[in-house]
């Protein structure tokens, strides 16, 4: 197997993993935990029927068809960075990586809460954008950071691919 599809299969494997990890994480944690106390309150998931056809869309793996429902939802809700995080998400899937680092940064400026998942996937995107410069400042933000888990998976990233 060449190099670049080694490559290839890592970025795939890693994004697999982190969406797994992401949808895990949002099943598994009360919304609180989400977000800190003195960032901005979690938005209200029913706050219309785009945002809930999305979120179907997004869990069923119809990543494009997410895309259209986060679009119509920020459409009106233009604040609700859960819904920005996860379009970008689904950008990343569709081979959007050009999209999906500018949602990962608007989230990374606007929540607190989402910082270390949007550092993570932005730096993804760059990486599969051949933006190995910016690629490597987040990767080195994160495995500096406090979170343990993204800090490992930077370190691998860094030593294998940067």
């Amino acid at each position: 197997m060449s190099r670049k599809n080694l490559f290839r299969l890592a970025i795939l494997v890693t994004l697999i993993g982190g969406v797994g990890y992401a949808w895990w994480f949002a099943r598994t944690h009360e919304q609180d935990a989400l977000f800190s106390a003195s960032g901005p309150a979690p938005p209200s998931v029913g706050q219309s029927s785009f945002y809930q056809e999305a979120l179907d869309d997004y869990q069923s793996g119809l990543y494009a068809e997410a895309i259209n429902g986060f679009e119509a939802h920020l459409a009106v809700h233009p604040d609700d960075t859960e819904a920005t995080f996860l379009m970008g998400l689904c950008c990343l899937e569709t081979g959007e990586e050009d999209r999906a680092i500018a949602l990962m940064d608007e989230v990374r400026i606007n929540d607190p809460g989402y910082y270390q998942d949007a550092t993570w996937y932005m730096g993804l995107a760059c990486l599969k954008e051949d933006q190995t410069d910016m690629a490597r400042r987040l990767m080195e933000e994160l495995s500096s950071g406090e979170d343990s888990f993204y800090r490992a998976k930077a370190h691998v990233i860094l030593e294998r691919f940067l």
